[in-house]
């Protein structure tokens, strides 16, 4: 108002609680003149007022009133001061609402399985037994095996590593609560999950799977509020994976030959692998290069593949090595698994 004898109003800016909220009580504090203070409050869920907005309700002089108002995000309230009879003013000097925020489970935006790269021993840490995987997305993890007990050392330890698998996700909470993820293993056609990890906050897991049989696996990440919500009131969001290919086994060699040839020698073998299909061959040659081996009928693509290879050897203006000429053939499957066998040509 203008006068001193007319009432004054003030309004509060919008008051935002994040989602949807329950609206509770509305209470305050005043110091000086007398006089009662009506409070009215309106809401909405756009962040400034407009025609969807409720309009004000019916004022009120209380203390501790439950705010008369449907789920929504935003609220505002407005108060009307008495009229001034001359003497000391009545102030306002703080305003408290409160609200309740039901529960919602936790958000996971992606989880995926990252693809292998390469592994090697080292690096990260400058630990030499310990092994580091990179992968393609630029990722790299470095973990430990116990070289004592698996007696293994230097690049035939890292082989090991590509058992390891590791998993990645985004999550987020919509009500701010912190969120713990566990994750677990199924094996296609089982029923029972089995624990990977659990109760961790980080975004990454990895899963060991040297200590499963070849086979199909799903796994499942579960996100869970629990940290912040007790007992029945947590709640949990999860997403699967799968089926994910789990392949330790080794392709076989079977019927490894050398034969001798005027213009060098023939090597012949077949490889088998009963977990995937095979990736590919090579042979390394006695002066340490190697040579891509293409199986005979052309395209390394099924389970079982037959070689039969010339080599010209020894080549133009290449030392030959010392006799009798060792060669190595190498066969990996599609799980990264190797499979060797040395001979000695003739």
């Amino acid at each position: 108002g203008n006068r001193g004898d007319e009432p004054r109003h003030a309004v509060s800016p919008p008051l935002d609680g994040g989602l949807p909220v329950r609206w509770g009580r509305l209470n305050w504090t005043t110091n000086g003149g007398d006089g009662k203070l009506k409070w009215s409050v309106r809401g909405g869920n756009r962040s400034e007022p407009d025609e969807s907005w409720t309009a004000w309700s019916e004022a009120w002089t209380g203390q501790n009133r439950s705010l008369p108002l449907e789920p929504c995000r935003f609220l505002q309230w407005k108060v009307e001061f008495p009229a001034s009879d001359g003497g000391t003013p009545l102030k306002v000097t703080s305003v408290s609402v409160s609200a309740w925020q039901d529960n919602r489970p936790p958000v996971i935006a992606s989880f995926k399985e990252e693809y292998l790269k390469e592994v090697h021993l080292g690096m990260m840490n400058n630990h030499n037994e310990n092994i580091t995987q990179t992968f393609r997305s630029g990722l790299q993890a470095e973990f430990s095996k116990n070289s004592t007990a698996d007696r293994l050392a230097g690049p035939e330890r890292s082989t090991m590593g590509r058992s390891v698998r590791v998993f990645t996700w985004e999550g987020s909470d919509p009500n701010g609560d912190r969120v713990l993820y566990d994750l677990e293993y199924q094996r296609a056609g089982e029923k029972a999950w089995r624990e990977i990890r659990t109760g961790k906050s980080e975004f990454l897991g990895s899963w060991d799977t040297s200590e499963v049989p070849d086979g199909s696996y799903y796994v499942r990440l579960t996100a869970s509020d629990s940290p912040d919500n007790p007992g029945s009131l947590a709640a949990r969001t999860d997403r699967t994976l799968g089926p994910v290919a789990v392949d330790n086994t080794a392709p076989e060699i079977s019927g490894f030959g050398i034969k001798v040839l005027p213009e060098g020698f023939r090597v012949t073998f077949t490889a088998e692998d009963d977990g995937g299909v095979l990736a590919g061959a090579q042979l390394r040659l006695p002066d340490g290069t190697t040579e891509r081996l293409d199986p005979e009928d052309g395209i390394c693509d099924s389970r079982r593949e037959k070689f039969s290879a010339m080599i010209a050897w020894p080549r133009p203006g290449v030392p030959a090595g010392p006799e009798p000429w060792r060669i190595r053939v190498e066969v990996r499957d599609l799980g990264g698994n190797a499979a060797f066998r040395e001979g000695d040509v003739p």
